[in-house]
């Protein structure tokens, strides 16, 4: 099969009928008005037809802009994640730039690759949602504007704008005491911890839950070796006084194409504790489906013998069996901002400390999954 040639601007010209100069001048948004209208719109039909597309580096060459804005994320079949590149990439064209995004679950090998391909590809400005540790150095100090499109997790100079987790996570714990729970369940898996208020905290939303846990005058302990924890852990689920909050880290392999796997496995793992919860509030809402199915074949009812509740208000919460109570994260918002903030920096604007760390509200779904009736508004 005979390749086709790349069609440049000589050859618009020659079909247009015009001068070289005068192609230049009309492809140009900063320069066509040195080219009357109708030879400009003649010059864009042919160039058009013919199938004309610009030198990309030329481009970058003579402007000093790619006029591209990179999207790096480890999206897999996260849909939050999902949503927040779509919104983003929609945002990014209305402000008159290309997207160009980059998955880094695919890749395997040199952790660098997918972000070293940004930088070959000249982007003008950064979003990033979930990079490998190693690669926030190489962030820091690039130069090319960045926003990460979530929480950090660890000190950085980048700027972020993400949903807050912790406020998300509080009030659906508020929710569920409020409904009289009092032996709660928060599931999570089995990774690194910092202090807050004395109890190990390894994210945002153990955070939150604990939080709410103290701020209701509850005790908050963590349990992170169930081989040792199953006696503390049907003590504390027997007490009949008080308030007391449990995070229970599980230790999960995710596999590349089961997202409620890990759900399963950490709501067996409880099971295996021997005693119920009230409620057990998991990370998002891939375990807690994971968990339901689990309930299905054990005979647990939900909610009449346990509460369960999610995070993050996917589409499968909504539609099963037992629609799930869960959070709803601010996903168009959180893209939207981030593009406005990156393009500041794009256009060289300085930040104040305020402007650089932006959370914007999560709101709690309240459904049949905790005992609420069918459109219970939180």
């Amino acid at each position: 099969m005979k390749q086709r040639q790349q069609v440049n601007q000589a050859a618009v010209a020659k079909a247009a009928g015009v001068s070289r100069s005068t192609v230049a001048f009309a492809l140009n948004e900063r320069l066509c008005s040195r080219v009357r209208t109708e030879t400009r719109l003649h010059v864009l039909n042919t160039a058009e037809r013919l199938g004309y597309r610009p030198h990309r580096h030329a481009q970058i060459m003579r402007s000093g802009r790619s006029h591209m804005i990179g999207l790096l994320h480890h999206m897999g079949m996260v849909q939050t994640v999902i949503e927040r590149v779509t919104y983003a990439s929609v945002a990014i064209q209305e402000a008159g730039y290309q997207p160009y995004a980059i998955d880094t679950v695919g890749f395997t090998g040199l952790d660098s690759l997918p972000l070293d391909l940004m930088f070959d590809a000249r982007v003008d400005g950064l979003l990033v949602s979930g990079p490998h540790e190693g690669l926030y150095k190489s962030l820091e100090g690039s130069g090319v504007p960045t926003v990460l499109l979530m929480p950090s997790g660890r000190q950085t100079s980048l700027p972020s704008v993400a949903s807050d987790i912790v406020q998300g996570m509080r009030d659906l714990t508020r929710h569920a005491l409020h409904r009289g729970h009092r032996r709660l369940v928060h599931a999570v898996p089995l990774v690194g911890t910092s202090k807050i208020n004395g109890v190990p905290v390894a994210s945002d939303r153990e955070r939150g839950f604990s939080e709410a846990i103290h701020a209701a005058g509850g005790r908050c302990v963590r349990f992170d070796d169930l081989a040792k924890a199953k006696s503390s852990y049907q003590r504390l689920m027997k007490e009949t006084s008080g308030i007391v909050g449990c995070i229970v880290s599980i230790p999960v392999v995710t596999p590349d194409f089961d997202p409620y796997q890990p759900g399963c496995t950490a709501f067996q793992a409880l099971l295996d504790l021997g005693a119920l919860p009230d409620i057990v509030l998991f990370q998002n809402d891939d375990w807690a489906l994971g968990a339901l199915s689990v309930c299905r074949k054990n005979g647990i009812r939900v909610p009449e013998d346990l509460s369960i509740a999610g995070f993050d208000n996917t589409a499968a919460g909504r539609i099963s069996s037992v629609p799930l109570t869960t959070v709803e994260q601010p996903c168009q918002a959180v893209a939207e901002a981030a593009v406005s903030l990156l393009l500041r920096l794009v256009n060289r604007e300085t930040l104040s400390p305020e402007e650089r760390c932006v959370r914007i509200a999560c709101t709690p779904i309240i459904r049949e999954s905790c005992g609420a009736n069918a459109g219970t508004d939180y």
